[in-house]
């Protein structure tokens, strides 16, 4: 079995659109940060100074799954195999 625990922050807030007007903003990041880190990590990310987040939640559950199970779905990465007679 795989076993994890995920941890979230929900953002929200705005950001000021194409038109000139305020817009509604959300996302979610990986962990749980405060308001102040949480819109310095998504206006780095989005490349967007104007984001401001005004809103956080913050979401944790403990996940599970088969190992197969995990294999078949998960994005392969690499491969390292290891011989263990050198």
């Amino acid at each position: 079995m795989i076993n994890r625990t995920v941890r979230l922050t929900k953002c929200y807030g705005q950001r000021l659109g194409r038109n000139g007007e305020f817009e509604d903003y959300y996302n979610e990041l990986s962990d749980f940060l405060g308001l102040e880190k949480a819109t310095r990590k998504v206006r780095r990310f989005e490349k967007d100074p104007t984001i401001t987040i005004n809103k956080i939640e913050h979401y944790q559950a403990y996940y599970r799954m088969p190992l197969d199970t995990f294999m078949r779905n998960a994005e392969f990465v690499k491969e390292v195999r290891k011989d263990e007679n050198n």
